[in-house]
């Protein structure tokens, strides 16, 4: 998803005021552009306001190349965000993550390498 300049000026302007669509909208709109330093700003400031979604997300990302391979902060951000009583898809995305974290599931990259093309 790329956004026109006008829709992402208001998205940005959305997403400052608390709209978690807004965000989401604004982290595709960074991926998808490769602009990955904007990506995760994204993503924190929906972290910062307990969205567990984008707790979710940014564990992701914190655990990839990527993101620099920050096992422990991915680590601490899935389970503050499981303490917070996420919806069930939520729960199990994050406790699959935290599994390959902790290397408890075998045939998924380990923290700090990148999915297979």
């Amino acid at each position: 998803m790329v956004l026109s300049e006008k829709e992402l000026q208001n998205q940005i302007s959305m997403a400052e005021g608390g709209d978690a669509e807004a965000r989401l909208k604004l982290e595709w709109h960074y991926s998808t552009r490769g602009d990955m330093e904007r990506y995760r700003y994204w993503l924190e400031e929906g972290a910062a306001r307990m969205d567990v979604s984008a707790m979710q997300r940014l564990a992701l990302f914190l655990s990839m190349e990527q993101g620099g391979g920050d096992c422990k902060r991915a680590m601490q951000i899935l389970e503050q965000g499981l303490r917070l009583d996420p919806p069930e898809s939520t729960r199990a995305l994050m406790e699959m993550d935290l599994q390959r974290l902790r290397h408890e599931r075998i045939g998924i990259p380990p923290c700090g390498v990148g999915f297979p093309d």
